[in-house]
């Protein structure tokens, strides 16, 4: 699944609906900026929505039983506990 402001609220729905077709792991990653394109802002997620998505894909992972993962590499970060 690419991952936008567009279908951001769509990450649980889409992953129950491979779920419910027999498949044990869904990949999704943020959709980037194409080449051709001024203005993606329209688009693009925020570090709030981009968090949110990240939260998502854990939380799926842990209560759904399926595979999940990030097809794009993200920086890892220090958590400020």
């Amino acid at each position: 699944m690419v991952v936008s402001k567009k279908n951001q609220h769509l990450i649980h729905e889409t992953a129950a609906l491979v779920k419910s077709l027999g498949l044990k792991s869904f990949n999704a990653t943020r959709a980037g900026c194409p080449g051709n394109c001024s203005d993606f802002s329209e688009f693009s997620l925020d570090l709030q929505e981009f968090r949110s998505y990240m939260e998502d894909l854990y939380t799926i992972d842990n209560n759904e039983g399926m595979s999940m993962d990030a097809l794009s590499c993200y920086p890892l970060v220090e958590s400020k506990k």
